[in-house]
Protein backbone atom coordinates (compact mmCIF):
# COMPACT_ATOMS: atom_id res chain seq x y z
CA UNK A 1 0.00 0.00 0.00
CA UNK A 2 2.76 2.48 0.81
CA UNK A 3 3.99 2.71 -2.67
CA UNK A 4 0.31 3.09 -4.10
CA UNK A 5 -0.36 5.66 -1.53
CA UNK A 6 2.36 7.76 -2.77
CA UNK A 7 1.58 7.02 -6.43
CA UNK A 8 -1.70 8.32 -6.00
CA UNK A 9 -0.96 11.29 -3.64
CA UNK A 10 1.44 12.94 -6.08
CA UNK A 11 -1.42 12.09 -8.89
CA UNK A 12 -4.13 13.26 -6.95
CA UNK A 13 -2.43 16.48 -5.82
CA UNK A 14 -1.56 17.16 -9.63
CA UNK A 15 -5.20 17.03 -10.76
CA UNK A 16 -5.76 19.73 -7.76
CA UNK A 17 -3.17 22.13 -8.79
CA UNK A 18 -4.31 21.59 -12.64
CA UNK A 19 -7.44 23.25 -11.25
CA UNK A 20 -6.43 25.67 -9.08
CA UNK A 21 -7.11 24.63 -6.10
CA UNK A 22 -5.73 24.82 -2.53
CA UNK A 23 -6.83 22.02 -0.44
CA UNK A 24 -9.09 23.75 1.69
CA UNK A 25 -11.05 25.08 -1.27
CA UNK A 26 -11.28 21.26 -2.86
CA UNK A 27 -12.21 19.61 0.51
CA UNK A 28 -15.14 22.51 0.72
CA UNK A 29 -16.06 22.14 -3.11
CA UNK A 30 -16.08 18.37 -2.33
CA UNK A 31 -17.98 18.41 1.14
CA UNK A 32 -15.23 16.73 3.02
CA UNK A 33 -13.17 18.09 6.09
CA UNK A 34 -9.93 19.84 4.72
CA UNK A 35 -7.69 16.97 6.72
CA UNK A 36 -8.90 14.56 4.01
CA UNK A 37 -7.03 16.40 1.60
CA UNK A 38 -4.38 16.40 3.42
CA UNK A 39 -4.40 13.04 3.91
CA UNK A 40 -4.18 11.88 0.88
CA UNK A 41 -2.05 14.15 -0.20
CA UNK A 42 0.35 13.02 2.12
CA UNK A 43 -0.08 9.55 1.29
CA UNK A 44 -1.76 8.63 5.06
CA UNK A 45 -5.04 7.88 3.31
CA UNK A 46 -6.71 6.40 0.05
CA UNK A 47 -10.14 7.68 -0.40
CA UNK A 48 -13.56 5.57 -1.45
CA UNK A 49 -14.55 5.78 -4.66
CA UNK A 50 -17.58 7.74 -3.74
CA UNK A 51 -15.44 10.22 -2.19
CA UNK A 52 -13.30 10.57 -5.64
CA UNK A 53 -16.76 10.62 -7.20
CA UNK A 54 -17.17 13.64 -5.62
CA UNK A 55 -13.53 14.76 -5.79
CA UNK A 56 -13.97 14.44 -10.20
CA UNK A 57 -16.59 16.20 -10.46
CA UNK A 58 -15.10 19.27 -8.15
CA UNK A 59 -11.56 18.72 -10.78
CA UNK A 60 -13.73 17.62 -14.04
CA UNK A 61 -11.78 14.60 -14.46
CA UNK A 62 -12.61 11.10 -14.65
CA UNK A 63 -12.78 8.46 -11.88
CA UNK A 64 -10.01 6.95 -14.13
CA UNK A 65 -7.68 9.90 -13.64
CA UNK A 66 -6.88 9.41 -10.17
CA UNK A 67 -5.13 5.97 -10.91
CA UNK A 68 -3.46 6.59 -14.35
CA UNK A 69 0.07 7.12 -13.65
CA UNK A 70 1.76 8.43 -16.77
CA UNK A 71 4.93 6.79 -17.51
CA UNK A 72 3.79 2.85 -15.56
CA UNK A 73 3.50 1.43 -18.77
CA UNK A 74 2.23 2.13 -22.37
CA UNK A 75 -1.64 1.90 -21.38
CA UNK A 76 -1.43 4.44 -18.90
CA UNK A 77 0.77 6.83 -21.27
CA UNK A 78 -2.50 5.97 -23.73
CA UNK A 79 -5.13 6.84 -21.03
CA UNK A 80 -3.46 9.86 -20.33
CA UNK A 81 -3.19 11.44 -23.73
CA UNK A 82 -7.08 10.38 -24.27
CA UNK A 83 -7.89 12.51 -21.43
CA UNK A 84 -8.33 16.06 -23.17
CA UNK A 85 -9.07 14.17 -26.79
CA UNK A 86 -12.01 15.06 -29.10
CA UNK A 87 -14.65 12.09 -29.50
CA UNK A 88 -13.15 11.75 -33.58
CA UNK A 89 -9.79 11.02 -31.89
CA UNK A 90 -10.82 8.52 -29.43
CA UNK A 91 -13.21 7.25 -32.37
CA UNK A 92 -9.88 7.10 -34.39
CA UNK A 93 -7.83 5.36 -31.74
CA UNK A 94 -10.15 2.95 -30.97
CA UNK A 95 -10.31 1.59 -34.13
CA UNK A 96 -6.80 1.51 -34.46
CA UNK A 97 -6.94 -1.17 -31.26
CA UNK A 98 -9.53 -3.14 -33.12
CA UNK A 99 -10.80 -1.84 -36.64
CA UNK A 100 -13.78 -4.26 -35.38
CA UNK A 101 -14.89 -3.04 -32.69
CA UNK A 102 -18.76 -1.96 -32.42
CA UNK A 103 -19.75 1.69 -32.04
CA UNK A 104 -20.95 3.35 -28.79
CA UNK A 105 -24.07 2.15 -27.60
CA UNK A 106 -26.59 3.99 -25.40
CA UNK A 107 -25.66 4.49 -22.43
CA UNK A 108 -28.07 3.28 -19.33
CA UNK A 109 -28.73 5.54 -16.85
CA UNK A 110 -27.15 3.82 -13.90
CA UNK A 111 -26.01 5.18 -10.90
CA UNK A 112 -22.25 5.29 -9.81
CA UNK A 113 -22.83 2.23 -7.32
CA UNK A 114 -25.35 -0.23 -10.32
CA UNK A 115 -22.40 0.97 -12.79
CA UNK A 116 -19.36 0.39 -10.05
CA UNK A 117 -21.11 -2.98 -8.91
CA UNK A 118 -21.98 -4.14 -12.62
CA UNK A 119 -18.12 -3.35 -13.67
CA UNK A 120 -16.98 -5.31 -10.52
CA UNK A 121 -18.73 -8.14 -10.93
CA UNK A 122 -17.99 -8.92 -14.54
CA UNK A 123 -14.15 -8.37 -13.87
CA UNK A 124 -14.47 -11.36 -10.93
CA UNK A 125 -16.54 -13.51 -13.26
CA UNK A 126 -13.51 -13.25 -15.99
CA UNK A 127 -11.68 -14.97 -13.98
CA UNK A 128 -14.66 -17.62 -12.37
CA UNK A 129 -14.50 -16.35 -9.06
CA UNK A 130 -17.38 -16.54 -6.94
CA UNK A 131 -17.48 -13.59 -4.14
CA UNK A 132 -16.42 -15.73 -1.43
CA UNK A 133 -13.40 -16.83 -3.23
CA UNK A 134 -12.19 -13.07 -3.91
CA UNK A 135 -12.94 -12.40 -0.78
CA UNK A 136 -10.57 -14.78 1.13
CA UNK A 137 -7.80 -13.86 -1.84
CA UNK A 138 -7.91 -10.54 -1.20
CA UNK A 139 -8.53 -10.89 2.85
CA UNK A 140 -11.86 -9.06 3.74
CA UNK A 141 -14.74 -9.71 4.68
CA UNK A 142 -17.56 -12.24 2.43
CA UNK A 143 -20.07 -9.54 3.44
CA UNK A 144 -17.89 -6.66 1.68
CA UNK A 145 -17.79 -8.60 -1.33
CA UNK A 146 -21.66 -9.31 -1.37
CA UNK A 147 -22.18 -5.74 -0.32
CA UNK A 148 -19.81 -4.30 -3.95
CA UNK A 149 -21.48 -6.67 -5.74
CA UNK A 150 -25.07 -5.83 -5.21
CA UNK A 151 -24.72 -2.30 -5.37
CA UNK A 152 -24.64 -1.81 -1.31
CA UNK A 153 -21.01 -0.23 -0.96
CA UNK A 154 -18.47 1.79 -3.16
CA UNK A 155 -14.71 -0.09 -1.63
CA UNK A 156 -11.61 2.22 -1.23
CA UNK A 157 -8.32 2.28 -3.30
CA UNK A 158 -6.39 0.78 -1.05
CA UNK A 159 -8.81 -2.94 -1.58
CA UNK A 160 -9.41 -2.25 -5.21
CA UNK A 161 -5.76 -2.64 -5.77
CA UNK A 162 -5.64 -6.16 -3.92
CA UNK A 163 -8.95 -7.38 -5.92
CA UNK A 164 -6.53 -5.84 -8.98
CA UNK A 165 -3.76 -8.08 -8.06
CA UNK A 166 -6.49 -11.40 -7.97
CA UNK A 167 -8.15 -10.41 -10.80
CA UNK A 168 -5.19 -9.61 -12.98
CA UNK A 169 -6.34 -6.63 -13.76
CA UNK A 170 -5.75 -2.54 -13.60
CA UNK A 171 -6.78 -0.50 -11.12
CA UNK A 172 -8.22 1.60 -14.35
CA UNK A 173 -10.46 -0.94 -15.26
CA UNK A 174 -12.66 -0.75 -12.13
CA UNK A 175 -13.22 2.85 -12.50
CA UNK A 176 -13.87 2.36 -16.47
CA UNK A 177 -17.68 2.23 -17.29
CA UNK A 178 -17.36 1.38 -21.43
CA UNK A 179 -20.86 2.11 -22.45
CA UNK A 180 -20.58 5.69 -21.17
CA UNK A 181 -18.00 7.45 -23.41
CA UNK A 182 -15.96 7.11 -26.71
CA UNK A 183 -13.03 7.46 -23.89
CA UNK A 184 -14.36 5.00 -21.40
CA UNK A 185 -14.60 2.59 -24.94
CA UNK A 186 -10.84 3.29 -25.82
CA UNK A 187 -9.46 2.54 -22.43
CA UNK A 188 -11.49 -0.91 -22.27
CA UNK A 189 -10.22 -1.88 -25.63
CA UNK A 190 -6.61 -1.09 -24.40
CA UNK A 191 -7.03 -3.72 -21.91
CA UNK A 192 -5.88 -6.56 -23.81
CA UNK A 193 -4.11 -4.69 -26.62
CA UNK A 194 -0.24 -5.61 -28.05
CA UNK A 195 2.14 -2.44 -27.58
CA UNK A 196 2.81 -1.72 -30.88
CA UNK A 197 -0.73 -0.96 -30.94
CA UNK A 198 -0.72 1.16 -27.77
CA UNK A 199 1.62 2.70 -29.35
CA UNK A 200 -0.42 3.32 -32.68
CA UNK A 201 -3.03 4.84 -30.98
CA UNK A 202 -1.14 6.90 -28.60
CA UNK A 203 0.69 8.42 -31.85
CA UNK A 204 -2.86 9.39 -33.17
CA UNK A 205 -3.79 10.96 -30.22
CA UNK A 206 -0.61 12.91 -29.93
CA UNK A 207 -0.64 14.05 -33.50
CA UNK A 208 -4.05 14.99 -32.72
CA UNK A 209 -3.30 16.92 -30.02
CA UNK A 210 -0.72 18.85 -31.50
CA UNK A 211 -2.89 19.88 -34.93
CA UNK A 212 -5.32 21.05 -32.48
CA UNK A 213 -2.40 23.47 -30.78
CA UNK A 214 -0.57 24.54 -33.97
CA UNK A 215 -4.52 25.84 -34.99
CA UNK A 216 -5.21 27.55 -31.84
CA UNK A 217 -1.74 29.72 -31.99
CA UNK A 218 -2.22 30.04 -35.74
CA UNK A 219 -5.80 31.74 -34.71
Amino acid sequence: MPRLARRFAARFAELRKEKGLNGAQLARRAGCVRSTVFFIEAARMLPNVELLWRFAKVLSCDLVDFVTFPTANRRHDLIELSRHATDDALDRAARILDPKAPPLGSATNRTLLRRFAARFVALREEQALSGPDLARLVDCDRSTIFRVSSARHLPNIELLSRCAEVLACDLVDFLTFPETSPRDRLIELSRHARNRALDHAAQALADEAARATAERTAR
